[in-house]
């Protein structure tokens, strides 16, 4: 959440309608890093969220993530 590229894509929102990864570092060696620390492949991840529901206020949850944001100071 501190604006860079995430290393393990644990970190998802909402793009379209569809839940997805925020941006990942080096996608190529994802798997590999998730299998060190002991998470599944993202594949299986992604299966796992695909049926999530969107928020019901699209527009308030990214108002009060980013006021949260700012409240860590990971955003100036």
């Amino acid at each position: 959440f501190e604006g860079r590229a995430q290393l393990l894509g644990t970190n998802f929102d909402w793009d379209e309608g569809e839940l997805r990864p925020t941006p990942i570092e080096d996608p190529k060696f994802l798997d590999e890093r998730r299998k060190a620390f002991g998470l599944p492949p993202m594949a299986e991840t992604l299966f796992k969220i695909v049926h999530s529901p969107p928020p019901k206020d699209p527009a308030k949850k990214a108002l009060e993530f980013e006021k949260w944001l700012r409240s860590v100071g990971w955003r100036v």
